[in-house]
């Protein structure tokens, strides 16, 4: 099983980012599921901007679309900017605009029999928009949404307290330990029946 956190925080200094430890959190329990992880810390990965498969100029685009058709769960991790997941997380969803022009073109869905969810910093000033935002974005391309498929942080503010304090939450310990479990639990089960593709020959044999 593949997982793969594509992690949004705008510091380019991962390290320091609420976020990106929390998606470390997230990766090391989903190894405690024998998955191999992936983990893209956007900030300092090229990817340049468009909705195409092959981009303008030369960047990371390959790597992007490769490793999103070789996972089977998908994350996206985003602090709150202004009440909206941060300008890189919705990069993200626009170059995966792809998935979506070659899904009508060819009646294929590569994103069908993935699982997806979303690790939201900022509690207090929009995650319930953010997940919404996330979560539609991922159905309407196909992917499926687990129950309680979010998990939510409240982002430290700088100088109050030690970033490593995020590891010893025990409620967020708890929170991820459910959330991976959960993740991985529907992955083998639509995995194993091919949900998404007895879905698509369906519809595909309806029109």
């Amino acid at each position: 099983m593949k997982v793969l956190i594509l992690e949004g925080s705008l510091r380019y200094d991962k390290e320091s980012s609420t976020t990106y430890v929390l998606s470390t959190m997230v990766a090391q329990e989903f190894k405690k599921h024998n998955a191999e992880v992936k983990l893209i810390h956007l900030a300092n990965y090229d990817l340049s901007l468009g909705y195409e498969f092959q981009p303008k100029k030369k960047d990371n685009s390959s790597d992007f679309f490769t490793s999103i058709a070789d996972a089977d769960i998908i994350i996206m991790a985003t602090p709150t900017w202004w009440g909206h997941h941060s300008s890189l997380v919705q990069k993200a969803i626009e170059r995966m605009t792809a998935f979506d022009d070659y899904a009508i073109a060819h009646k294929i869905n590569v994103l069908y029999n993935k699982t997806f969810g979303c690790l939201i910093t900022g509690d207090i000033d929009g995650f319930q928009h953010i997940t919404a935002d996330l979560l539609c974005f991922a159905t309407e391309l196909g992917m499926c949404i687990p129950p309680q498929a979010s998990v939510v942080f409240r982002a430290l503010k700088e100088g109050d307290h030690d970033i490593n304090q995020v590891k010893q939450d025990k409620v967020m310990i708890d929170t991820i330990k459910q959330f991976c479990a959960t993740q991985v639990t529907f992955s083998k089960a639509i995995t194993k029946v091919n949900l998404g593709g007895i879905s698509q020959q369906s519809t595909n044999q309806k029109a």
